[in-house]
């Protein structure tokens, strides 16, 4: 999988998807709080953490597209359980990425003592449509 492709789909969430919708809550929450307040100001602060986070997670970002792939026709949504490493952390980044933008919807299964099972449905119309912004081939980027 080319993973460069990858990368440009996950930047291209943070820096649109998310941007928008870091802006759109910053503005709501600094004009709540201060109107003085620069709401571009918090906003950018919020992608620059994104993106940062986006730095860090991409390998899990990567392991759990690939998985998803892989499962893309089912009408099953994807479990992930935290008990695992691996797949406490591949939810972490699609949930962190994909559902904060609106590119997938998960359920929390609390299986009880800090313990969770993730069901996660992606999008995968929007998620394409969004690759296409990024002039990614979702499906060359995917292929294993």
């Amino acid at each position: 999988m080319p993973e460069s492709d990858v990368h440009r789909l996950l930047d291209f969430i943070v820096h649109n998807r998310l941007a928008t919708l870091e802006e759109k809550q910053a503005e709501f929450t600094t004009r709540a709080i201060d109107a003085d307040d620069q709401p571009q100001v918090q906003a950018a602060h919020d992608v620059q953490t994104e993106s940062e986070a986006a730095s860090r997670l991409f390998p899990s970002f990567v392991a759990g597209l690939r998985y998803a792939a892989g499962n893309r026709g089912s009408t099953q949504a994807l479990v992930f359980d935290d008990a695992d490493p691996q797949q406490n952390a591949m939810a972490d980044a699609l949930i962190r990425f994909l559902v904060k933008s609106h590119l997938a919807t998960v359920e929390t299964e609390d299986l009880g003592d800090n313990h969770y099972r993730y069901h996660l449905t992606i999008d995968w119309p929007g998620l394409e449509r969004t690759a296409t912004l990024a002039h990614v081939d979702l499906n060359a980027a995917l292929a294993a």
